[in-house]
């Protein structure tokens, strides 16, 4: 078993007090078969902190069959060179997923830096990786320490306190990963349909008259629900905070908190993920909330805080195991059949989200114009501004493809579903990834906008920084790269 070549190695010293104790080996056979089995493509970057191993075997499945061959005490000993030459521990592994934790110094960075055993130089990261896919990081979230549980809300206070008053962790960081920047899509459907921002300390409201706020949102391919997070909490936390602590009388708070579970329940947040793994591991080391230990926090916050017997609490979405086409086939038979009583009304979409990949991202049969035409288009909501965000891997030509696929379903005059087509309504804006996400230029964001939306933004070159705050992270580098964008938009045009 070969270990990655690093140039990110920290002294034993640095480790002392950490008390990580010695990881299973079953943790890293998968990691290890995707390691020498990876093939990337010839145009794909490979990153000097993954590794410069050949491909030993011809498949993922061969090389797993292998890795169980090697003796324990080997995988053993390759974890431990890992942790002492890279400073990365697995805390999670199966055969499809890991789930890595990182010690990374970052003393250039301009990110407030986490604390991890009292040394403030240094923050952890903690990474979900598909094991097929070993250079490609899914998730990306700080932690407070190597295997310590995640908790997107928490308490500015005490970290293990029960929170009298929820505070969400910061998106991404997109030095890690960029996909965060998708988002975006929330304050683009927030632009479409004619809704103000407030400033940092007056955060984004929906006025109480829209005539339909707030928005019911669908993400294919939860990953580690990182994505999920941040949409959440800016949909939900700010209301969710305000309502239970209106007024110290059991009566009033529960009237209120009433009012609250309606408003969150009226719009939807799903997240949708094909692989139980991913699913699992996002569940037990992503905050996605479905394990025992969660659960249990979120019984105490609620007998605390509120005295009530009610399921609505963090992390506010739905996770589902399925298959975007599933799901989305299912909810345009369901919007067909709206007045059928024998099953719960679904709402149509508002912020679409693809994430979703199999080696392609999109994956091939999100790329084709009958899933756009027959699945997309009708799971859409007609009655308002509907954005969708999609990330984007690829060659030039495969984007140019795909953005054609998405142009003429938003643009041209298909009907579909019984509904009637986009017509000239949306323009498709692709967006670079800003420079500290260090990416090659194989990686876009790509959104279908509401040409208003999109006109409204050439006049004043895209939304700001201001509007993106809290979305994403380096707002300022994304409000350039719109700004770009829209220009590249314009003059095509």
């Amino acid at each position: 078993v070969a270990t990655p070549r690093t140039t990110n190695a920290i002294t034993k010293t640095e480790l002392t007090g950490i008390g990580i104790l010695r990881s299973y080996h079953h943790r890293a056979c998968g990691y290890l078969a995707g390691l020498h089995s990876y093939r990337p493509r010839p145009e794909e970057e490979v990153h000097e902190t993954e590794t410069e191993l050949q491909a030993d075997f011809e498949s993922f499945e061969s090389a797993w069959d292998a890795i169980q061959l090697v003796p324990d005490e080997l995988l053993n000993d390759f974890e431990d060179e890992l942790w002492e030459t890279q400073s990365k521990r697995f805390v999670y592994g199966t055969k499809r997923v890991s789930v890595i934790d990182q010690i990374e110094n970052h003393a250039d960075s301009t990110r407030k830096k986490a604390r991890s055993n009292n040394d403030e130089s240094k923050t952890v990261f903690r990474y979900l990786i598909l094991n097929e896919r070993p250079n490609l990081i899914q998730t990306a979230v700080e932690v407070p320490r190597v295997g310590a549980p995640y908790h997107h809300y928490c308490n500015n206070v005490e970290e293990d306190a029960v929170p009298e008053n929820l505070v969400s962790r910061p998106p991404s960081p997109v030095s890690q990963t960029h996909l965060g920047g998708l988002a975006m899509t929330l304050p683009f459907w927030y632009d479409a349909n004619g809704i103000t921002y407030g400033d940092s300390d007056n955060p984004t409201a929906i006025p109480e008259d829209h005539h339909d706020s707030p928005p019911n949102c669908l993400l294919i391919g939860a990953g580690g629900c990182s994505l999920a997070h941040t949409l959440a909490s800016n949909l939900f936390l700010e209301e969710y905070n305000h309502d239970r602590h209106q007024s110290s009388d059991r009566t009033n708070r529960k009237n209120n908190y009433d009012r609250t579970i309606k408003s969150i329940n009226r719009p939807e947040l799903t997240a949708v993920e094909a692989c139980p793994e991913i699913l699992r591991a996002s569940q037990l080391w992503f905050g996605a909330g479905d394990d025992k230990e969660e659960k249990e926090i979120q019984e105490e916050t609620k007998k605390k805080i509120m005295n009530l017997d009610t399921t609505t609490e963090p992390p506010f979405f739905d996770l589902i195991c399925d298959t975007g086409e599933s799901y989305l086939e299912s909810l345009v038979k369901s919007l067909k059949h709206e007045n059928n009583s024998s099953s719960r009304r679904r709402l149509p979409i508002d912020i679409l989200i693809i994430d979703a990949e199999d080696g392609s991202a999109p994956p091939l049969s999100m790329r084709t114009p009958a899933f756009w035409n027959e699945l997309v288009l009708p799971s859409l909501n007609p009655g308002s501004g509907a954005v969708v965000g999609v990330n984007s891997i690829g060659t030039e030509s495969e984007t140019f493809a795909l953005v054609h696929t998405m142009r003429e379903a938003f643009c041209g005059t298909t009907r579909c579903g019984g509904r009637t087509g986009y017509g000239n309504d949306y323009t498709v804006l692709v967006v670079d990834p800003p420079p500290e996400a260090k990416v090659t230029d194989r990686h876009k964001l790509i959104f279908a906008l509401p040409s208003k939306t999109v006109a409204q933004s050439h006049m004043a070159l895209g939304l700001t920084e201001d509007d993106l705050k809290g979305y994403v992270d380096v707002p300022d580098s994304w409000e350039q790269k719109i700004k770009t964008a829209l220009r590249a938009t314009l003059a095509e045009s």
